[in-house]
C-alpha cells in the first residue's frame, strides 16, 4: 500500500501539472477574444477567468501537497467521531449547489440528519460559479466539513484537484484518519470507491456510475445501504423532486457510523461534478 507521504506528492505533481494545462488552455480564449472583439467574447472572458482561475488554484494545491509529502504525514487512528443512533429506512440526499457545495441527508420530514458544506473564501465563491458555467467544477481542489445533527463538525476533507478521485478525510482536529479512491471492476465494468483507513478498507461503495445506483458495504462485506442518484420515490415530499440528490434506502439503520456518511457525501460530489 502506498504511503500518505508518496500519495501527498503525486497528489501534487499531478495538479500542478493540470494546472499549467488548464493556464495554457486558457490563452487560446484569451487570444481569441483579443484578436476578435465580438458579443462572444464574453464567453470567452469567462473561460479564460476560469480555466486561469482554476489552474492558479490547482498549482498552489499542488505545491501545497508536494510540500505536505516531504514531512511525515500519517493517517492516525479514528477514534471513531461518534455515530446516529438510528435512521429512517428510507432517506433523501439533498444537494444545494449555489456559489458552494452543500448537502443534507433528510428524512421525509424534511428533518436533517447530517450536513456537508463546503468551505470557500470570496475569490473562490466567484470561481466556482465561474466553473458551474464552464463545467469544469470537478476538477478544482475543495474542501468540506461533515457536521452531526447537532451542528457539532465529526471530518474535514481534502478534495484533490485535477482528474484524480482521491480526497483525505480529517478528525475536525486536523488529524488525517482515511483516504479515498476510486476503481473500475474489470469484470462487470462497474466502479468502485473505497474508503481506506491505514491499509484497510472500511468501507466499499460498487454500482453503475452511469445508473447511479450504488451499494454501500463494510469490510465485512454487509450492505449498509443502496444509494440510488435522482431516484424518486411516491413518498418523497413535491419539495426535494425538483432538486438534485440521491434516495437513500438503509439496510442497517441502527448506529451508523459518521464515516459512513462522510463517504457518502464524497461521492455524491464526486458524482454529481
Amino acid at each position: 500500500m502506498e504511503s500518505v507521504q508518496a500519495m501527498k506528492q503525486d497528489d501534487g505533481k499531478k495538479q500542478v501539472i493540470t494546472g499549467i494545462c488548464l493556464i495554457l488552455g486558457s490563452a487560446i480564449f484569451l487570444t481569441a477574444m483579443i484578436m476578435k472583439f465580438s458579443i462572444h467574447s464574453i464567453f470567452d472572458f469567462i473561460f479564460f477567468v476560469t480555466l486561469a482561475g482554476t489552474g492558479m488554484s490547482l498549482i498552489g494545491a499542488g505545491y501545497s501537497d508536494w510540500l505536505k509529502g516531504k514531512g511525515p504525514v500519517e493517517l492516525g487512528v479514528d477514534q471513531e467521531s461518534g455515530f446516529i443512533e438510528s435512521l429512517p429506512r428510507k432517506m433523501y440526499l439533498q444537494m444545494k449547489t449555489t456559489s458552494e457545495f452543500e448537502a443534507d441527508l433528510y428524512d421525509f420530514s424534511e428533518q436533517s440528519y447530517s450536513h456537508v458544506s463546503e468551505q470557500l473564501n470570496a475569490s473562490h465563491k466567484v470561481l466556482t460559479k465561474l466553473s458551474q458555467w464552464t463545467s469544469n467544477s470537478a476538477l478544482r481542489p475543495a474542501h468540506f466539513t461533515v457536521y452531526d445533527q447537532s451542528e457539532k463538525p465529526v471530518y474535514l476533507i481534502e478534495k484533490k484537484g485535477g482528474f484524480g478521485w482521491r480526497s483525505y478525510v480529517k478528525r475536525a482536529s486536523g488529524e488525517y484518519v482515511a483516504y479515498t479512491t476510486r476503481t473500475k471492476n474489470r469484470t462487470t465494468g462497474q466502479t468502485i470507491y473505497k474508503y481506506i483507513e491505514h491499509s484497510q478498507e472500511k468501507w466499499v461503495a460498487e454500482g453503475d456510475h452511469f445508473i447511479g445506483h450504488m451499494t454501500l458495504k463494510d469490510a465485512d462485506g454487509n450492505a449498509w445501504a443502496v444509494m440510488k442518484r435522482g431516484a424518486i420515490n411516491t413518498e418523497v415530499p413535491e419539495s426535494f423532486q425538483s432538486k438534485p440528490g440521491s434516495l437513500m434506502e438503509w439496510n442497517r439503520n441502527e448506529q451508523v457510523p459518521h464515516s459512513l456518511l462522510a463517504f457518502m457525501f464524497i461521492i455524491q460530489f464526486h458524482d454529481s461534478m
